[in-house]
């Protein structure tokens, strides 16, 4: 009997983000229907991250470490490093399906790994994951440098389309879309000195993007996801993005209406079911000094939810066609 599709795990991370990378694997295998189909792979920059990140309780259960060197003097660089990662844990990639994830993320559906692998073959999709919120940003740069220009002005990323913050994909669109193992080349287009915005100027890109014709767009990690889809006629699946105050997994929010909305933890539903949440600029949280508490309530939230969850994680796994059985 066939066996469920083995899942290669890859998540980028950094020393400052130990603790969430150690709660989402903590969570990721709680949550799977058949945790020994997955495999963990971990990048880091420097040794002082990689000894962070062994320090983690759950060290034990990643297969393995990749060392990405760290862009230096580049335009932001941590978008770049992220680039980078992604594309070192995606050429160690054998299994059936692979998922990269930032390492601030939590699922929230029992049986997760079942319902991506019965959307990638049965459902027919080739690209599953969350989308970027629906939100225009704006930034304050130097009035005399060369993005004094974009002050205040608009900036969008690509809507309704999966992107590399959680995205899922079978192992054959990797070697048939994806070569010589490079997701993404942001990494290079920034480190050959290029901005990363451009503007909405022709109807196809726009159409392309899902972006109103005259905006501009704030070019991240993965932003060739949409000319791909088009190029190869991929078929693609975003979750439905919900914010903090459209939720209903979160009992107790009121702590994270404090932060602006940008940092404020966003949540992904698969058909109204909560499906992934997001703990949001964790890194950035890490780095600035934000209080400790707001994770703790970050992962008091998600056991409370899961805890009134497993009971239905039956009605998930009745959705695996049977050949999945191990």
């Amino acid at each position: 009997m066939e066996s469920a599709p083995s899942i290669d795990f890859c998540i980028p991370a950094i020393g400052a983000g130990a603790r969430y990378l150690d709660f989402l694997i903590e969570n990721l295998f709680k949550t799977a229907a058949d945790p020994d189909r997955i495999r963990v792979l971990v990048s880091y920059h420097t040794d002082e991250d990689r000894a962070q990140l062994e320090a983690c309780e759950s060290a034990a259960r990643i297969a393995a470490f990749v060392q990405v060197p760290a862009h230096e003097g580049v335009m932001f660089a941590p978008s770049a490093n992220h680039s980078a990662a992604i594309n070192a844990l995606a050429r160690l990639c054998t299994a059936d399906i692979i998922v990269l994830s930032d390492y601030d993320m939590a699922f929230l559906m029992p049986g997760w790994d079942r319902f991506i692998a019965e959307r990638l073959h049965a459902g027919g999709i080739d690209l599953f994951g969350v989308c970027y919120p629906p939100l225009a940003l704006t930034q304050q740069f130097a009035r005399d440098g060369a993005l004094g220009w974009l002050s205040g002005v608009a900036l969008a990323k690509y809507q309704r389309i999966p992107n590399l913050s959680f995205l899922a994909i079978k192992r054959t669109l990797l070697d048939r879309c994806f070569p010589d193992g490079t997701i993404t080349a942001f990494d290079r287009y920034l480190a050959e000195g290029n901005l990363p915005f451009r503007v909405m100027s022709t109807r196809a890109l726009a159409r392309e993007n899902q972006i109103p014709m005259g905006m501009v767009q704030w070019l991240d990690t993965g932003y060739e996801i949409p000319e791909l889809i088009a190029r190869h006629g991929l078929r693609h699946e975003a979750l439905a993005y919900r914010d903090l105050a459209e939720q209903d997994a979160f009992a107790v929010a009121e702590p994270f209406q404090a932060l602006d909305r940008i940092r404020q933890p966003e949540f992904f539903y698969a058909a109204d079911v909560p499906f992934l949440c997001h703990f949001k600029k964790g890194s950035m949280k890490a780095q600035n000094g934000t209080p400790v508490s707001l994770f703790d309530l970050f992962v008091a939230n998600v056991e409370s939810f899961l805890a009134t969850r497993f009971s239905a994680a039956r009605a998930v796994d009745a959705r695996a066609p049977a050949s999945w059985a191990s």
